[in-house]
């Protein structure tokens, strides 16, 4: 019986252990500093936090965003879901990929896209972009802007990039 008592908990054991084992991790979040001039005249600057996920990012990755987008004449904050959920992000292609680091966008990228955008994808009126090179949202070929509406025009202020824009981890953010 003392065998049969030992035997068992050993196999329970192993059980729990192979049981535990096969459960993924609970990524813990990062937060990324953002801090962008475009063509002198832009601003981009805040924080995108992700859910921990590192490699490819799609949109589900992105939990929340505070991002004060400045056309060089106007003053926007984008917000994420858990900040006010004033815009959504738009995410495609496979070229936008987190370590713990930093996140990297890849500008050569075959339909490489990152938008935020406030108040919808469906009708854009303010937000920061990085467009690959399928086609840019003004030219055809990567650019990142910043556009903002007001209630009498439309500014968009854009420029060229060529490379890997990085992102870098921020860890001082206070929640």
């Amino acid at each position: 019986m003392r065998k049969f008592k030992k035997a068992w908990h050993h196999f329970v054991s192993m059980i729990v252990t192979f049981s535990l084992a096969q459960m993924p991790l609970q990524a813990l979040a990062i937060t990324y500093n953002v801090n962008r001039v475009i063509d002198g005249k832009g601003t981009v600057s805040g924080f995108i936090e992700t859910d921990g996920t590192i490699g490819p990012l799609l949109v589900a990755n992105f939990i929340d965003w505070n991002l004060r987008v400045n056309d060089g004449s106007h003053i926007f904050n984008l917000l994420g879901p858990k900040s006010g959920a004033n815009s959504t992000i738009i995410v495609t292609g496979n070229t936008t990929r987190a370590s713990t680091q930093d996140i990297q966008f890849d500008c050569s990228g075959d339909q490489a896209r990152i938008q935020i955008i406030n108040p919808s994808a469906t009708s854009p009126e303010n937000g920061w972009a990085l467009v690959g090179n399928f086609g840019g949202l003004v030219h055809d070929k990567f650019e990142e802007m910043c556009f903002l509406c007001s209630s009498s025009d439309r500014v968009a202020v854009t420029e060229h990039r060529s490379g890997i824009i990085k992102f870098p981890t921020l860890t001082n953010r206070i929640p």
